[in-house]
């Protein structure tokens, strides 16, 4: 199966393992079974908004860092090659704005980053598949049910500044997550009221769409787009 990154609810954080697709039977519908890679549970019938590709060399995102006592998301790009099983044991990531490089950033505290402007694909059901389409607009993802107020401390010394080869697993990643605490779970804010969501929500335009005079369209999660 593919390779994915999997969201525990329960555990907090982000897992590797390799997802099988299937169809179902009696509705047609896609259905998404896991295996988590270093323990071989499995899930079944997993929703897309709990499956994301593992982040890549160079890629654009966001990473949850804090600025003067302040949670903040801030323009990042993936930095190098990573090491084995980055997302269970941290990211190498560069901040735009200082190049501050970090390394073993936990995965929850990365989010993919699309930009206004940016060409995309986005899936629009069993029906329509996928489309190619523009980004117009960039917002923070809403979902009914969602608690919004649980918190996450962001701490910044459980990343560090980079002093190692790139692709070179550390001792702490050797150790793993076990001496991170898991945030409570995906849905939460910072203290300082940042949305900590793993998800975006876009606004795109597709080439044969017709839009009325304020502009509207429909908003996507970024979790059906690539």
């Amino acid at each position: 199966g593919d390779q994915v990154e999997y969201r525990s609810q329960t555990l907090g954080k982000w897992l590797f393992g390799t997802v099988r697709v299937t169809m179902k039977p009696a509705t047609f519908e896609v259905r998404y079974d896991l295996t988590v890679a270093l323990t071989k549970q499995r899930r079944v019938d997993v929703q897309l908004k709990e499956l994301r590709k593992p982040l890549k060399q160079n890629e654009e995102v966001e990473v949850l860092t804090k600025r003067e006592s302040v949670s903040v998301w801030a323009p990042a790009r993936i930095c190098g090659e990573q090491a084995a099983l980055a997302t269970n044991f941290g990211y190498k990531v560069e901040v735009l704005a200082s190049g501050e490089i970090m390394e073993d950033v936990p995965a929850q505290r990365i989010r993919r980053r699309f930009a206004v402007g940016q060409q995309v694909k986005a899936y629009r059901g069993v029906t329509e598949g996928w489309s190619v389409g523009t980004v117009e607009a960039v917002s923070e993802y809403e979902e009914s049910g969602d608690d919004t107020n649980r918190q996450m401390e962001v701490d910044d010394q459980e990343v560090r500044p980079s002093i190692r080869a790139s692709g070179a697993m550390s001792d702490r990643s050797r150790r793993g997550s076990a001496d991170r605490s898991p945030s409570p779970d995906f849905t939460v804010m910072s203290a300082r009221g940042v949305s900590t969501k793993p998800w975006s929500m876009l606004r795109v335009k597709f080439p044969e769409d017709v839009v009325n005079q304020e502009g509207d369209n429909d908003w996507i999660p970024s979790y059906l787009v690539h």
